[in-house]
């Protein structure tokens, strides 16, 4: 008789009744027991949906994946132009949907009530400068207001580049945040539970996006990866905590790519 002793492992386990792969009558192979992946790393899980609920009460757990240097343009996105290239022509026509779009957002720059510090950076996705004069950015406040910041005449953006709006103009409250293009002047007018923010030229709706109530980590935004295709936008679990320190101990990248994260 054989000993238990010289048993193979995995069959031994079958023998005993233990929940294992391969049990069902033969040997599991390689790829069960996890011997195809050389670098020993885990799988990498499935993309989470927007309505993942948890222990702690219903909060979308978003991570943070830093970027390690080797990141590309959005596989849709003109990006933007080469530091020796001519200037972009100006774009003509009205701005339309989809030309500009929410790629970051500070949804709490610190604990508590009275948060002056939060902000929304918009993106150019055209591959001409834009004139964002007039756009409208808006939030809305109890059940029947709303919250709204209008971009400035003047202000025109380049292919790929961002533009900031934030819940105050002022240095001292919103932590130093460069490159403020317009400002709600008001408090908390990003939700921690969840909100949506939506951007109009008159009355026709630029972009629209709606955050679930995340984990939130105080003075870090949430940041759409530059490497993402725009057609990956509405999955949360593309989006990532921020890991740039723009203004210690704030981390994020207003105004500029989300190239210090990924989407993978």
């Amino acid at each position: 008789m054989v000993g238990w002793r010289r048993l193979p492992a995995w069959l031994v386990a079958c023998v005993l009744g233990a929940s294992l792969v391969g049990c069902s009558g033969s040997k599991p192979s390689d790829h069960d027991l996890g011997f195809d992946n050389p670098s020993n790393d885990p799988p990498l899980p499935d993309p989470l949906e927007a309505s993942t609920i948890e222990d702690d009460g219903g909060v979308f757990g978003l991570g943070g994946r830093e970027n390690d240097g080797g990141i590309q343009p959005r596989p849709d996105d003109a990006g933007s132009a080469p530091a020796d290239a001519a200037p972009a022509q100006p774009c003509t026509g009205p701005i339309g949907p989809g030309d500009v779009k929410i790629v970051e957002l500070m949804i709490a720059s610190a604990s508590g009530i009275g948060d002056r510090g939060e902000w929304v950076e918009l993106v150019n996705t055209r591959s001409c400068t834009l004139d964002a004069s007039g756009l409208v950015v808006e939030s809305p406040r109890g059940t029947t207001g709303k919250d709204s910041a209008t971009i400035p005449q003047g202000v025109l953006v380049a292919p790929g580049a961002a533009l900031v709006v934030a819940d105050s103009a002022d240095g001292q409250s919103n932590h130093g945040l460069p490159g403020v293009a317009a400002a709600f002047n008001a408090y908390d007018v990003l939700k921690n539970d969840g909100d949506t923010v939506s951007v109009y030229a008159g009355a026709t709706l630029i972009d629209s996006l709606t955050y679930p109530k995340f984990t939130l980590e105080y003075g870090r935004s949430v940041a759409f990866p530059s490497d993402c295709a725009w057609s990956d936008r509405a999955d949360w679990a593309r989006w990532s905590f921020s890991f740039h320190v723009w203004s210690s101990p704030y981390q994020g990248t207003p105004g500029a790519d989300n190239s210090d994260v990924t989407c993978y």
